[in-house]
């Protein structure tokens, strides 16, 4: 899951920062098709997480009762999405963070 996580969710998410938030603050030249393109794996990611590591029998990744790193680090990073895009109806309609982002991770 943390390979999946870093090669898909988090490539999406850099990208798509750094073309839509950060390269305006430093005043660089926007690329506009390489933010289309890191929103496309962007959203491909939040949808793939919710269709195929979350499975019904549990309430974490992979269906399990216990939340592994794997689980935190998604957490997190999805946290960090919705407070710097929290306007992008993916990420802050994202199942897995409204289920999971329980204050304390309470289970």
């Amino acid at each position: 899951m943390l390979d999946w996580h870093h090669s898909n969710l988090r490539h999406g998410t850099a990208g798509y920062i750094f073309d839509t938030v950060l390269a305006p603050a430093f005043g660089l030249t926007l690329n506009p098709q390489a933010a289309a393109e890191a929103e496309k794996v962007l959203l491909a990611s939040l949808a793939n997480i919710e269709s195929v590591w979350i499975q019904k029998k549990g309430r974490l990744l992979l269906g399990s009762g216990q939340p592994s790193i794997a689980d935190l680090s998604l957490v997190r990073e999805l946290m960090e999405l919705e407070s710097i895009l929290g306007q992008m109806k993916a990420v802050s309609g994202s199942w897995f963070l409204r289920r999971h982002s329980i204050r304390n991770f309470d289970m």
